[in-house]
Formats: structure tokens, sequence, C-alpha cells
């Protein structure tokens, strides 16, 4: 994927390299600048690449290092949960939810989830409300948590009105049934 996008930035000025060289026939020496400053566009889209995507990978390993933290700290089993993580980094690229939202709504989430499954559930109604309002992952985490601990208003202005005492199974058949089927129209579309 990588390559690809690096590909990508570079394919414009190369093809300037190449409507360049096809001018050598006409020669001189204006032909011979404009190949270079082709070639140099086509090293500065290159670079700029790969040090974006350098930029990208240590802000991924940091984020992955604080949350495995704090999920440690409140005593989930990584071993067990990091690939149920990557599989929700996975949906969530479907949405286009950055890697870094899944693991701070998690984060957030086990704020208020004790249960594995639960986090997990609870993250996955976020991600797809999230897709669909607009708003962000760990607000929409942190509205169904307290919408677990009685506190609905936050929750209830996204998904409508919450029955006293509901439980989380019952706010995500709510939330899902609101908001599922045009977050899968998104994730299949073109944007």
């Amino acid at each position: 994927h990588t390559v690809h996008a690096a590909k990508d930035a570079a394919t414009k000025p190369l093809g300037n390299v190449g409507k360049a060289m096809g001018k050598l026939k006409g020669i001189g020496i204006a032909a011979f600048a404009s190949i270079a400053t082709a070639a140099l566009a086509a090293a500065a889209a290159i670079v700029a690449f790969t040090a974006d995507a350098i930029k990208g990978a240590i802000a991924d390993e940091r984020s992955t290092i604080l949350t495995n933290a704090a999920l440690k700290a409140r005593g989930f089993a990584l071993d067990e949960l990091a690939p149920k993580i990557e599989e929700q980094i996975k949906a969530a690229q479907r949405f286009g939810i950055a890697d870094d939202r899944v693991r701070a709504g998690l984060e957030v989430g086990s704020r208020f989830f004790k249960s594995q499954t639960k986090l997990l559930k609870a993250n996955e109604l976020a991600m797809t409300i999230s897709a669909v309002t607009g708003q962000d992952l760990e607000t929409v985490v942190s509205a169904i948590g307290k919408a677990t601990n009685g506190s609905t208003r936050g929750l209830a202005a996204m998904i409508g009105p919450i029955e006293k005492g509901a439980t989380l199974s019952e706010l995500y058949a709510q939330g899902m049934g609101k908001f599922q089927g045009v977050a899968e129209e998104l994730a299949n579309s073109t944007s």
C-alpha cells in the first residue's frame, strides 16, 4: 500500500520526465532543463511522501503503546484483545476512521466497560454512529458508557429516546438499527 501511494505521488512528475525526453528530437538546452526540473519534482514527491509515511508510523506506534498501557492497567489481557483490536481497525477503515481513533475509542471505553466483549461492542457501535454523524469516536464511546451508567442524554441526542436502565445490548440494537444501513452505504460509496 505504501509503495503504491509513493508511486502515485511520483507518477505525474515522472510523466513530465517522459514528455521532456520526447522533446529531445527537437533538442536544445530547454529540453534538458525540463527533464531536470521534472526529475527533481519526482524526487521531491517521493521524499515528501516517505517523510509523511515515517511520521505516520511513529505516531501509530506511539498510539499503540499508550493504548496498550492503558488497557493493561485496567486489567485487559492484551494477548487476547490485541488481535480483536486489529480486526476493529480493519473494519473502521471502511468507514474512513483511522487506527489511532479506534484505539482512542477503546481507551475511553475501557473507563466504562470491564468486559472485553462489552468494550469491543461499544466501540463497534461508536464507529457506526461516528461514521454517519461525523462526531469523533471518543465522544460517542463516552456517551455510550455514560448511558449504560444511567446518564442517557448525550447518547439519546444521537440515537433517540432511551429506555431507563437500558443495557449495552439494548443500546447497541437501537443504535445499529438507526445507523447501520447508512454507515454501510457510506462504507461502500466512493467517499
